[in-house]
Formats: C-alpha cells, structure tokens, sequence
C-alpha cells in the first residue's frame, strides 16, 4: 500500500488545504479528483486515502464564501507556488488598496 500520508497539508493561518507535490490549494470535495488527474494519476484507492485525511481537518476551509482575502498584500506563502509572471488588475491602485479588487492574473492579455 502506498504512503500517502505526506501528499496534503493545512496551512494553518488560512486553514486551506494545500497539495504538497504541485503547491496548489485544493478544496476539500475535489481533493479525490485533484489526485485521480493526469497531473498526479494516483490510483483510486490512493487518491480517497489522500481525501481521507483532510476529513479530520475539520476547520479548513470548504466553500469560497468562507475564504477570507487579506485586504493588504501578504507575504509570500513557500507551501504555493510561485506564479512570477502573474499581474494584479492596472484598475487597483497600490494606494487605494482598501478597495483593491485583488484580480490577479496570467496572462496580461486577460487584464481589465
């Protein structure tokens, strides 16, 4: 049997579930499927071992509405990965960052 027991993690100061291998956060309900992908292709089994052990986290956080964004930009999280190429929305000025829509993305294109 394989050991799965290193593959997730609760970052705590968010209580968000984080996949060690690809740093991403996963959402609880799709911690299965993120694990039976083609990026990590475990096999059915492994992957609801791995969703087993988030059911004992029962503070981490499950549904977007719950998620609290900082309002001040944070420091960067070394459990995530790093996406330097990202860029947060030209509408949003640094000053104004009370009001920040927090839009972040990659490409530039995709930009408002």
């Amino acid at each position: 049997m394989e050991d799965v027991s290193g593959c997730i993690q609760l970052l705590r100061e968010y209580n968000v579930i984080l996949c060690v291998s690809c740093k991403h956060a996963v959402w609880p309900h799709e911690i299965e499927a993120h694990f039976l992908g083609t990026k990590h292709k475990y096999a059915g089994e492994a992957a609801r071992r791995i969703a087993a052990i988030s059911d004992k986290w029962m503070d981490c956080i499950s549904d977007a509405k719950r998620l609290c964004i900082p309002s001040n930009p944070i420091d960067y999280i070394p459990q995530l990965q790093r996406h330097g190429d990202g860029m947060r929305c030209k509408l949003c000025l640094p000053e104004a960052r009370s009001n920040a829509c927090n839009f972040l993305s990659n490409p530039a294109a995709a930009m408002p």
